[in-house]
Formats: C-alpha cells, structure tokens, sequence
C-alpha cells in the first residue's frame, strides 16, 4: 500500500510579520521631551539662596527661590550637557539631562534612520536600532526576514521577488538562490542535527527550492507565512510494515543563510519523527519538537542574525509553533535533552505538567 504523508513545515505562523499573531518586528517608542522655563526676574526682595547675602537690586527667581544674578548665573543655572553654557529661555530636558535646542537638535536627538529627521513623540524601532517615523510604514516595505525598511539609507536597497516577497540587500547577501548550496546547508543542518542526537541522512532525502507558488501547491497553504515544507511517500505492506519512503523537503528559495539553514533543520527533524513512526504526534508538540532542534542548531552559528531568529520563534504568539517550544524548552529545562529525545521519539502528546 502506497501512502502519502505531509507534515506541517517550518514557517507556517513561525516567520515573523508585522500585523500577524506573532512577534512585531517594529516596537513602538516615545520620545518624552521636557522645556525648559526661563527663570523669572523679581524686584530685590530677601537673602540670595545662594550666598546668603542680601538681594540689592533686581535678582532671579528660579523654583521658588531668589538669588543675585550673578549667583544664579555662575552657580545655580542649569548648564547644557554638550557645551557647558549657561542655559537660558526655552532649552530641553531628556533623560535627566539638559541641552540648548540646538545642542540636542544636532547632537541628540533622535532621528529617523529613513527620512532624516528628528523624531519626538512615538515612533517604531525596529530589531536592529533603527528608528523610524510611524508615517513610513504606510509607504516603504519591509524585508520580509529582518524587518527593516528597505531603502538606499538603511539597507542599500532591496528586490521585490516574482512571487510578492520584499527582500532588502542585507539579507540578500546571503540569500540561498541554488540547488547545490541548498544541499550544502541541507548537510550541515544534517551534521549540526546529529551532534543534538536527532540523526538523519540528508543523501536519502530530496531536496527541492521552491517559490510561494510552489510551496502552496505542494502544502496547500498559500500563506506568506509557510517557509518550508517536508512531504513524503511509503509504502507499506497489508501487514503495515514500512518498507520504503520518499522524502522531499521544500524549502522557499531566496532566503537568507540562517534562515535557510533553520528551516532545513526543522523539516529534517520531520523526518527524524516520521521515522520514528511518529505520524499522529500532536500539532504543539511535532512542531515544538522541530524548532527546538532548529534552535539548538542555530546554537552552532552565533552572531546577532541567529540571536534574531531564535528570539522570533520563542516569542510567536502561535499556539503550536510559539507556544509548542516554549513548552519543550520547559520540558528540556526539567528533564534535559535525552529526556526530550526519548519523549520526541516516543510520544504523541506532552505529559502532564507540560
């Protein structure tokens, strides 16, 4: 008997979108700016808060408070934090600290890694430090795997692939384009794997680039969410004994080397599990079982990209690809990996507690 087997790949609900139930790539920030207010002058009236001496002549009246001039000129007034002048009139405050405007104008304000210009009140920022006007958002796109916005400023420009996906020079670096290099990542994924205890042949598996067209023709999920796809043919005799199989992973093409090397590494894990005759395995935990060793692999290549990627997938809001790894985090945090192991070979749903 011939069966046809399809499991639920890496990507679908785990890469992450601005708008989806998932992590925000863009945070929002408020810029909290405070004026300054000139000091008043008053009549001579009282003793210097300063000095102590008594206040001839007209003198200063700064929180309440009356001081000679010259006092509150050369001890008491606030001074800017770039320069050192004395500040008068209008100045700002931030952070604790205060500047003439045009010391924080040029030195310290915030400024919109798109446009230019200064930011004040809320603004997006995104992983990576760049901060953004909100009106951007509505007329620039974003990389589809980093989320910054893609133009000349930030990112050195970008392409818009054939099946809808933006893709800033960043990441096109180095975006996974052929065949042959995706079998070369398929082998490390494989190898990396291995180390974890989750072993697999990658010469015994097909591996096959493909577009969002493609990869919603052989899933049936036309989402933009679906990275990666592993489906598989065995057959069986009456009995129900496996006697051969055929397995094709699909991986999106064009996208970045970590995220390729990822995504390979959980549909490989797919294929661990359906060897291990593990077919009816719960949705959160199948999927929680394939991004924990994607994780584990992303371990083997640290840098700010792979730090990125796995903070994406622990916090999915997803119920089975997000919260399917927190909970096999947790159960690996109790029990260890070999306990895992043994639970991921062996079982189709967590155990209590878990």
């Amino acid at each position: 008997m011939k069966r046809t087997s399809r499991d639920s790949g890496f990507g679908s609900r785990a890469a992450i979108l601005v708008g989806v139930a998932a992590v925000a790539l863009l945070f929002v920030v408020t810029a909290t700016l405070l004026g300054g207010a000139p000091p008043a002058a008053a009549a001579s009236a009282g003793k210097c808060a300063y000095c102590g001496a008594r206040i001839e002549g007209d003198g200063i009246i700064s929180d309440g408070r009356s001081y000679h001039k010259s006092c509150w000129l050369q001890h008491v007034a606030p001074r800017c934090a770039i320069c050192g002048e004395t500040l008068s009139g209008d100045y700002v405050v931030q952070e604790g600290k205060s500047y003439h405007r045009a010391c924080w104008e040029k030195h310290v304000a915030a400024r919109c890694s798109l446009c230019g210009e200064i930011l004040q009140g809320e603004y997006l920022k995104d992983a990576w430090g760049n901060r953004y006007h909100p009106a951007h958002r509505k007329e620039t796109a974003a990389c589809e795997y980093c989320g910054r916005f893609i133009s000349d400023r930030v990112t050195h420009g970008g392409v818009r692939y054939g099946d809808g996906r933006s893709v800033c020079n960043i990441c096109r670096r180095t975006a996974v384009d052929g065949a042959g290099e995706g079998r070369k990542l398929m082998a490390q994924a494989a190898a990396r794997l291995a180390d974890v205890g989750v072993a697999v042949d990658p010469s015994r598996v097909r591996l096959e680039l493909a577009d969002l067209t493609r990869m919603g023709e052989v899933s049936g999920d036309r989402s933009r969410l679906r990275s990666g796809y592993t489906q598989y043919e065995s057959v069986t005799t009456v009995g129900g004994a496996r006697r051969s199989e055929a397995v094709t992973v699909y991986v999106l093409i064009g996208m970045p080397r970590l995220e390729t090397i990822a995504t390979l590494a959980h549909e490989l894990t797919h294929v661990w599990l359906s060897r291990a005759e593990r077919l009816n395995t719960r949705p959160a935990l199948a999927e929680g079982n394939c991004n924990y060793a994607a994780m584990r692999v992303l371990a083997a290549y640290p840098g700010a990209e792979s730090t990125f990627i796995v903070r994406k997938m622990k916090e999915s809001t997803d119920d089975v690809y997000g919260e399917g790894l927190r909970r096999v985090i947790r159960y690996v945090d109790g029990n260890g990996v070999e306990a895992w192991l043994r639970l991921a070979r062996t079982r189709d749903d967590f155990p209590a507690g878990y």
